[in-house]
């Protein structure tokens, strides 16, 4: 049997997706692979079809049971004989299902990484013929990725002992940083690396900016309506998720909240129900998703950013999976950056805090302590920190399995690599929030993060390259970038982006008086017409272009790269526009408004924009941008001729919305 034949006549298909042939040909020829290709593109398949081609079995490491369950089945329905063993069967068909595989009653057989680290399991497997070794999620191996498990690291030395068959590697989110490290963990050898499939035109993927909870959740009904279809939405806290699932219900959705703390009965119940269409909303930290495969989820929302890009595209992947429409949407409150700061922060604890939860357990004499016992006796960082910091002292030996306190080393926690590791997951908090952030193709930004190359610059499925569609904005005036990149050269790596906007505008703030001599520089006052929110958008699009930068960290610094020196001193151009209605009233701007717009107006025309886009199922943006409705807000007008001078109101849509926009204008 070929590869077409097995994907015909096995798996009903009729070709194969980006890269698949490529991996499937690559495994059959007996080489390493690794394979990085989003959720629901297919990486299944890629080694699902060179162990039912080949010879002898296939050894598949999953780091969930619900997720080993879910292939075996499907695989079973497709008279392919795999297995799982893992902590649901008892130690009899444990031993017996290891009996069949090394019998070579097995295709395909499911282990959890922890499985071959129990005493003897590895040898005994050792005595099938294991003829390929596949790592699933093999993200999980690297400690500079998003999910990294501890136990994958005992992959190593389970393929030395296996016999080092060809190892294939797949995941959904590695960059290439995390890549490098899967291929030396694993000990690669001269793998096939295939990227593939992050621009996927089926999703359409937009931030909303929201200012305050209030304008969040309303953006969040907005979205998720009665009779909308599926969707899921991805909460940062646990109570988050059962507080926003309790708001939905109260607006007639049939929604359900998941975690994990709750009880494992309660968690199948719910994803039982949304599978089968009982529910249309699940509201999940991210406990939920992984192993989950419901072809026809419509909408992903993401109430909180996450912290980082790779664990939003493998959330947002999860719509869309059958190629139709799905939308993935960000509400974006710059705020959100804290809720991750606070998960970093006691992920990755000081090596002060560290000391400090060791002497409070010396001074308790015991380990076992409760919590109520140990936070009078911690800083607020430690006790913030407290799992992690209790985590490394028990690698490090200083919790004696007796429950008695031994002595700490602190060269055994290795902090030099836990600070290169917090470092790293800042670095992927920055890449997140910078996406948040951009004005240039979302999928475009995605490809490039994960290192696929090739992909096109714009597209017709983001909210972005849908506004470029639209009249352009006119760009800032030049004076105005240069004053803002002198500012930040004068302060290049010593302040962070509101200090600096403060200084811009020479406002009178708290940190200004308290650093009175930033008053005496250039910088103080040169865009003082300008806003507060507007002079950030101003630095966020300077950053977003590569005129500015910003540091890892708590509290990012922003600098100014070499190309925003290029351009301060004449030697290269950049275009900046900024979206909204809000113009700068000051003369460094180099921008005048064309007409004032009517604030009462103009709430009038967004509140009918936002109806029209809930019965329409529709983003507001869709129908008009804001600037087309800041024209209409400050326009005379009393007839079609007025509304087609409007821009952005082109023929169709004042033939669809003329009738409507003039009964409300005139009202």
């Amino acid at each position: 049997m070929t590869p077409e034949d097995a994907l015909r006549e096995t798996f009903g298909l009729d070709a194969f997706r980006p890269g698949q042939a490529e991996l499937i040909d690559a495994q059959l020829a007996g080489r390493d692979v690794l394979g990085v290709a989003p959720t629901g593109s297919g990486k299944s398949l890629s080694y699902w079809i060179p162990a039912v081609v080949g010879e002898g079995l296939t050894v598949v490491v999953s780091p969930l049971i619900a997720l080993m369950k879910d292939q075996v089945d499907r695989l079973t329905a497709l008279g392919i004989p795999a297995a799982f063993i893992n902590s649901t069967l008892g130690r009899a068909d444990q031993q017996e299902r290891l009996r069949i595989a090394r019998l070579g009653g097995f295709k395909l057989l499911y282990l959890a990484p922890e499985r071959l680290s129990r005493p003897g399991f590895s040898e005994r497997l050792a005595e099938a013929r294991v003829s390929r070794f596949v790592v699933d999620e093999a993200h999980c191996i690297s400690s500079w990725g998003h999910d990294f498990r501890p136990d994958y690291r005992i992959l190593g030395a389970a393929l030395k002992t296996l016999g080092d068959p060809p190892v294939g590697a797949f995941t959904a989110t590695a960059t290439p940083l995390v890549r490098k490290d899967i291929a030396e963990s694993l000990n690669l050898r001269d793998p096939l690396i295939q990227v593939t499939g992050f621009n996927r035109p089926n999703l359409l993927l937009e931030v909303v900016r929201t200012r305050g909870e209030r304008e969040k959740l309303e953006a969040l009904r907005l979205r998720i309506r009665p009779g909308g279809g599926r969707a899921l939405v991805y909460c940062g806290t646990v109570a988050g998720a059962e507080e926003l699932a309790g708001e939905l219900e109260s607006a007639g959705v049939r929604a359900a909240p998941y975690h994990g703390r709750l009880p494992e009965e309660a968690r199948r119940h719910t994803q039982e129900a949304f599978s089968s269409d009982l529910l249309e909303v699940v509201v999940a930290t991210s406990a939920f998703g992984m192993g989950v495969d419901v072809p026809d989820i419509r909408r992903i929302v993401h109430y909180q950013v996450p912290g980082s890009l790779e664990a939003y595209y493998q959330e947002a992947g999860r719509a869309g999976r059958d190629g139709l429409p799905s939308t993935c949407t960000l509400l974006w409150s710059p705020a959100d950056r804290e809720l991750q700061t606070f998960f970093i922060e006691r992920a990755f604890p000081e090596l002060r805090d560290v000391l400090a939860v060791h002497a409070a357990y010396r001074r308790l004499g015991f380990w076992s302590a409760g919590p109520e016992e140990l936070r009078p006796l911690l800083p607020d960082s430690a006790w913030r920190s407290l799992d992690a910091c209790r985590l490394l002292l028990e690698k490090a030996g200083a919790l004696e399995p007796d429950g008695s306190v031994g002595a700490f080393d602190p060269r055994r926690a290795d902090s030099d690599t836990l600070a290169e590791q917090k470092k790293h997951a800042y670095g992927r908090l920055g890449a997140v929030t910078g996406y948040a952030g951009i004005r240039t193709c979302r999928h475009a930004q995605i490809a490039d993060y994960f290192g696929e190359e090739g992909v096109p610059r714009r597209c017709s499925a983001c909210d972005n390259c849908l506004a470029a569609e639209g009249p352009a904005l006119p760009p800032v005036g030049h004076d105005a970038v240069l004053a803002a990149l002198a500012g930040a050269a004068r302060f290049s790596g010593r302040i962070g982006m509101v200090n600096l906007a403060a200084i811009l505008a020479g406002k009178d703030v708290k940190w200004t008086r308290e650093q009175a001599w930033v008053r005496e520089t250039p910088a103080f006052g040169t865009l003082s017409g300008w806003s507060d929110g507007r002079l950030r958008e101003l630095l966020q699009e300077l950053l977003a272009v590569g005129c500015l930068g910003q540091t890892l960290g708590q509290y990012p610094l922003t600098t100014i790269t070499s190309l925003g020196r290029d351009v301060l001193a004449g030697s290269a151009q950049v275009e900046i526009s900024l979206p909204g209605v809000e113009l700068p009233t000051g003369t460094t701007s180099g921008r005048t408004a064309t007409a004032i717009a009517d604030p009462d107006r103009l709430e009038k025309l967004r509140r009918w924009r936002t109806e029209m886009a809930r019965s329409l199922g529709m983003p507001p943006y869709v129908i008009f941008h804001d600037r087309t409705l800041a024209e209409l807000a400050g326009r005379p007008v009393a007839n079609l001729a007025d509304l087609a001078a409007v821009p952005g109101l082109g023929p169709a849509k004042l033939e669809k919305y003329g009738a409507a926009l003039l009964e409300l204008l005139r009202s």
